[in-house]
């Protein structure tokens, strides 16, 4: 998609297993599970890198 149209991808981490985590696998893995508790995080991370390039 980035050949296509400029952006950018960003990791904000999922833990890993050994840990804890649930993210021990890459998105594409069919034993990956989100861990829900980071949709906070990286939401409000888009939200302040939006205001910082438009304010």
């Amino acid at each position: 998609m980035l050949k296509a149209v400029p952006g950018s991808f960003l990791f904000i981490g999922n833990g890993d297993a050994e840990n804890g985590g649930h993210g021990a696998c890459m998105v594409h893995n069919p034993n990956y599970d989100f861990e829900d508790r980071n949709i906070p995080i990286g939401a409000a991370f888009g939200v302040q890198l939006a205001q910082h390039y438009l304010v």
